[in-house]
């Protein structure tokens, strides 16, 4: 009898002793991440115009009283509309003094052409030298009727006008300006030491104060050759898209260029950060033999750079690891912990070195094996 109490109890003994100790031990409920390996870039920030991709000031060629203007302000015209009529009366009748004569001189021509035997080559040499030269004059006249009346070099929106009906304007004089906002063209410098990152068909981000929370995208059509030897810096010029006008020429845009830097930094959520003594601490998340326990271990880190959610690791951190998100205050070096996200699944080493199976809440290390 007495043998058989000390079989059970030692039993007993024995199954306490390889029962696991975090099976005991107290396990605090956290929010775990894994880290992650990112390709490196460096931020650009600079100011750019938005420019018309297309503008151009209207001036007459000749002087001159106006008698139509056939746009309106801030309209849209079409390549080829007529925008600007000057008095043309005195134009028009040397026009038409000119064409009269262009057409008696063909007609002599003709006449002495006909008549072989009756006219002299001489005379020929005449006619045809009179009806050339009438051409000639013909051409001239039209050319000044023509440039009392100006049309639109492209298609675009005009401007606030200068002058009014019945105006009389000088050669040159500015008339109104016409603008194709249907595009926009960003320009922008970067620095001399990033100069060479850019090029054709990349795209760039920016904002302006009108939509502050909104991100537009332009894409880089021209590079200037050369460095601006003032300011050590490139011009760089993009196009922007802006059929539905929503942003207006003349803005400020604000940018920033991601200029690759060819190598990879660790990145963890800026909440697993905690400073202590003046010094930076994350808790690294070891694995167990349990696939949803974890031992909390205390790591110094070095930060980087930080974006609005995340931070850079320098140092202190690998690229597989795994680090608590929330809840730092409840735990300590080597506390127990269990990831209440769900999100996490622990890789335990096979028999056949190498391979790892990947294992969840709901499968237990002796499936895994």
């Amino acid at each position: 009898m007495y043998k058989t109490l000390r079989q059970i109890l030692a039993v007993g003994f024995l199954g306490i002793a390889f029962t696991p100790l975090f099976s005991m031990a107290k396990v605090t409920d956290v929010e775990l991440s894994e880290v992650v390996l990112q390709d490196k870039f460096e931020e650009i920030y600079a100011v750019g115009i938005l420019h018309p991709y297309q503008e151009v000031i209207v001036r007459p060629e000749a002087s001159g009283r106006i008698v139509n203007i056939a746009f309106k302000e801030g309209e849209s015209v079409e390549e080829g509309d007529l925008l600007l009529a000057l008095d043309s009366s005195i134009e028009a009748a040397e026009l038409r003094e000119t064409t009269a004569r262009r057409v008696l001189a063909k007609q002599n021509l003709d006449r002495l052409l006909a008549a072989k035997g009756g006219s002299t080559a001489q005379a020929r040499d005449i006619a045809q030298a009179e009806y050339e030269q009438a051409v000639a004059n013909e051409a001239i006249a039209k050319a000044k009727y023509d440039r009392r009346f100006i049309y639109a070099p492209f298609s675009g929106t005009v401007g606030l006008k200068n002058v009014e009906l019945g105006d009389y304007v000088q050669a040159g004089a500015d008339i109104v300006r016409l603008l194709n906002i249907d595009q926009l063209r960003l320009e922008f410098n970067i620095p001399e030491r990033v100069a060479h990152v850019v090029e054709t068909g990349q795209n760039v981000k920016f904002t302006i104060d009108n939509f502050p929370n909104k991100l537009f995208a332009a894409e880089v059509y021209a590079v200037s050759p050369e460095i601006e030897q003032k300011g050590r810096s490139l011009t760089v010029l993009a196009r922007f898209h802006n059929e539905d006008q929503s942003l207006i020429a003349g803005s400020f845009a604000r940018l920033n260029l991601l200029v690759p830097l060819n190598y990879q930094v660790i990145i963890i959520p800026e909440e697993s950060i905690f400073a202590s003594e003046g010094a930076q601490f994350v808790y690294r998340a070891k694995p167990t033999s349990d696939p949803d326990v974890f031992e909390a271990e205390l790591v110094p880190v070095e930060i980087g750079q930080r974006s609005t959610f995340n931070v850079e690791i320098l140092s202190g951190l690998n690229a597989d690891d795994i680090v608590v998100k929330a809840g730092q205050v409840r735990i300590k070096d080597e506390s127990l912990v269990r990831d209440v996200t769900g999100d996490i699944k622990l890789r335990i080493p096979t028999s056949q070195g190498g391979a790892s199976q990947v294992l969840g809440s709901d499968q237990s290390v002796g499936e895994a094996e």
